[in-house]
């Protein structure tokens, strides 16, 4: 798909009018972009909503793989980024909340139940969690409403909807990790085993003794991502970790994961990275990816030094880039 077809969507406070939001942001990517700088969000409280995808965030050291159907939480002040990663194609909404010291109107509602909701956002325990099954639906209620002629009621309806979705947040934040089925389960295993081979949906959805139909959904909806798109990114995982060791020339390591040629294992990858195996091996980066199924953090990591708490970078309002 041409990436003509990629955009990103923000609503900044000035356009909302609603207390206490600043920000409230969509993107839908069909290629990667670049990554997001070391930044915070001073006294505001970040909620991201991957809907389809992989993306890796830092915060406090530590690495976090989200994958789709996870949020991802980021308090106030702290600093974050994409841990040298591009943004990855998929799906996201994002949230990012004023916490304010006196929380009078805050969404519309009266001083004590703000009161209760800010604290209850700011004691969520976890960075990382599985979304509520109707949160989803819930945003795209609220971008449909944006689409509307702007009014009084229309900003209530949508913070109505934006109350609704921090309270999904709070109860999924406390209901723990998902998780896998026995099949899917399988399948990853199978996945990881003949990782050197291009194994077929076909394949996978007779192991699990499923239609293939049944299979792709049932995958997708436990993954987050069509079992084809899973396993080539599988296999950029493992040919960042070859690359990292220097396991071979790339030509090799290309062969050895089942590409037909070095041109075509290149394509594949700066599709994912945005930069070639070469250049990869030239940055010396260290392998991130090692996990598979519905992941925590990964590992942790120095800080780098010098960073500071505020971020130059801003999305502008209502901005759509191809």
């Amino acid at each position: 798909m041409s990436d003509s077809h990629s955009y990103r969507l923000v609503y900044e406070n000035k356009d909302l009018h609603i207390p206490g939001v600043q920000c409230l942001g969509k993107y839908h990517y069909v290629t990667s972009k670049p990554g997001l700088p070391p930044h915070a969000h001073s006294g505001c409280l970040e909620i991201s909503f991957l809907i389809r995808g992989f993306q890796f965030y830092r915060i406090g050291g530590k690495i976090y793989h989200v994958q789709g159907g996870d949020q991802y939480l980021a308090l106030p002040d702290e600093v974050h980024d994409t841990a040298g990663e591009p943004e990855e194609k998929g799906v996201m909404y994002w949230l990012i909340l004023k916490v304010p010291r006196d929380p009078k109107d805050f969404l519309f509602l009266s001083e004590r139940a703000a009161s209760h909701l800010i604290k209850a956002l700011c004691r969520i325990p976890t960075r990382h969690f599985h979304a509520d099954s109707q949160s989803s639906s819930t945003l795209e209620k609220a971008f449909e409403l944006l689409n509307k002629r702007d009014s009084f009621s229309n900003r209530v309806e949508v913070a109505n909807c934006l109350v609704s979705y921090l309270l999904q947040t709070l109860a999924a934040s406390r209901a723990g990790a998902p998780k896998l089925s026995g099949p899917i389960q399988d399948s990853l295993d199978f996945i990881a085993q003949y990782e050197n081979e291009w194994v077929t949906v076909a394949r996978l959805a007779d192991q699990a003794s499923m239609s293939e139909s049944h299979f792709k959904a049932r995958f997708r909806s436990e993954i987050g991502l069509p079992p084809a798109e899973y396993m080539l990114r599988s296999k950029v995982n493992a040919a960042k970790i070859q690359l990292g060791k220097m396991e071979g020339s790339i030509t090799e390591i290309a062969y050895n994961l089942g590409f037909s040629s070095s041109q075509h294992f290149s394509t594949v990858f700066k599709r994912y990275t945005r930069i070639t195996p070469s250049e990869y091996i030239s940055s010396k980066r260290p392998p991130l990816l090692t996990m598979r199924g519905w992941p925590s953090h990964l590992y942790v990591e120095n800080n780098s030094s010098g960073v500071e708490p505020e971020c130059a970078w801003k999305a502008s309002s209502r901005k759509k880039w191809a």
